[in-house]
């Protein structure tokens, strides 16, 4: 039989033994989160190093981008300031127009036009006037339709309109049928 003090030592090697045992399934665990940890840790830095990557480039086209602007900018000042010096350009030569206009010359120059225009006008053949940039009377360019006159093929829906609205509209009421109102008096309120 065991004594006392062996089946104290059988406990104590049967406890060491158990906890050995649970310390050995706690380190293979320890282990396999560490090496998750790894893991995770390196995916986390290629993902990171992908993030930054996509973030220079984005950067960079920024920085592009900007350099554009900055040019479109230079270009827009060149613009504005050609367009100043074309206003002035501008401003000077219709001075200058002007004055000849009021002048003698203007004056004979707008006379001889407008009776080059009326005799143009005058012949009957449509090669004359469209020399003189218009239509002679009662000829047209058989290229160019006449605005003046619209095609009888297509109704003018303005005209339509018109139509319709003296058929139904309120200038359509006999005289007798419209109701004004008396001046000065009140409506009384239905009971």
């Amino acid at each position: 039989m065991l004594t006392a003090v062996q089946a104290a030592a059988l406990i104590a090697a049967i406890a060491f033994a158990v906890l050995a045992a649970a310390g050995v399934y706690l380190l293979v665990k320890l282990a396999r989160l560490v090496s998750e940890s790894c893991s995770v840790a390196a995916e986390f830095r290629t993902r990171s190093d992908l993030l930054l990557g996509r973030a220079n480039s984005a950067v960079d086209r920024a920085h592009e981008q900007l350099a554009r602007t900055d040019a479109i900018t230079a270009n827009m000042d060149e613009v504005s300031s050609n367009i100043a010096e074309l206003t002035a350009d501008v401003s000077m030569l219709t001075g200058a127009v002007r004055v000849l206009a009021r002048s003698p010359l203007g004056q004979i120059a707008g006379f001889s036009f407008g009776v080059r225009r009326a005799i143009a006008l005058r012949r009957s053949g449509p090669a004359s006037a469209r020399r003189m940039g218009g239509r002679a009377a009662g000829h047209a360019d058989p290229a160019r339709p006449d605005p003046a006159r619209p095609d009888p093929a297509r109704p003018d829906p303005a005209r339509q309109a018109v139509r319709a609205d003296a058929r139904t509209g309120p200038a359509a009421l006999p005289a007798g049928r419209i109701r004004t109102p008396r001046r000065g008096t009140r409506r009384r309120a239905p009971r």
